[in-house]
C-alpha cells in the first residue's frame, strides 16, 4: 500500500509540476504524455534498465495503451487542487530542488506545503482507487518484458521504498 501511495504521489507531482512548468515557460503542456520518461506513472524509470530495441518497442506499446488513461487520471488528480495550492506546491518543490534535495524530498516538501480539505482528500482517494489497478497491471506487463537481471534492478529500489 505504501508503494501505491508513493507512486500516486509521483503521478500527482509530475502532473502538477509539468503543467506549472509549461505555464511558467509560456509553452503548451505536453498533454499529459510522459515523453521524457515512458511509463513514469508506474514509478519505474525504464531509462535506467538498458532496454533492448525489442523491449523498447514493447514499452512504447504499453505507453500508447495506458498513457492516455494515466494522463486523464493525472489531470483529474491535479484538478483537485486550487490554483493557490498548486502554486504553493510548485514553490516548495522548486525551493527543495534548488536546495539540492532528492526527488522524493522535493515531492514531500510540495505535499507538506499543501493542506487539503476533507473533500479534496476524499476526491484524491477516489482517483487513487482508479489509478492503483492500472499501475499494478502495467507494472505486471512491464515485468514480463524485462529480463531477470533487469527485474533485479527494480527490487532494491522497491525494498528501499518499503523501508521508508
Amino acid at each position: 500500500m505504501r508503494m501505491v501511495t508513493t507512486v500516486l504521489t509521483l503521478v500527482v507531482s509530475l502532473a502538477v509540476a509539468g503543467s506549472l512548468r509549461a505555464a511558467d515557460e509560456g509553452k503548451k503542456a505536453h498533454d499529459g504524455k510522459h515523453a521524457q520518461r515512458p511509463l513514469a506513472f508506474t514509478g519505474v524509470n525504464v531509462d535506467l534498465l538498458k532496454l533492448t530495441d525489442d523491449q523498447k518497442a514493447k514499452v512504447a506499446d504499453l505507453q500508447k495503451e495506458y498513457g492516455p488513461q494515466a494522463a486523464d487520471l493525472a489531470k483529474k488528480m491535479a484538478a483537485i487542487l486550487t490554483d493557490d495550492q498548486r502554486k504553493a506546491r510548485a514553490e516548495a518543490m522548486k525551493a527543495a530542488k534548488d536546495a539540492g534535495k532528492s526527488d522524493k524530498e522535493c515531492r514531500d516538501a510540495g505535499n507538506a506545503a499543501v493542506t487539503l480539505t476533507d473533500e479534496q482528500k476524499a476526491r484524491q482517494g477516489e482517483v487513487k482507487a482508479e489509478i492503483a489497478p492500472i499501475v499494478k497491471e502495467v507494472r505486471g506487463k512491464l515485468m514480463a518484458i524485462l529480463t531477470p537481471e533487469q527485474q533485479a534492478l527494480l527490487k532494491p529500489a522497491k525494498k528501499a521504498k518499503k523501508a521508508e
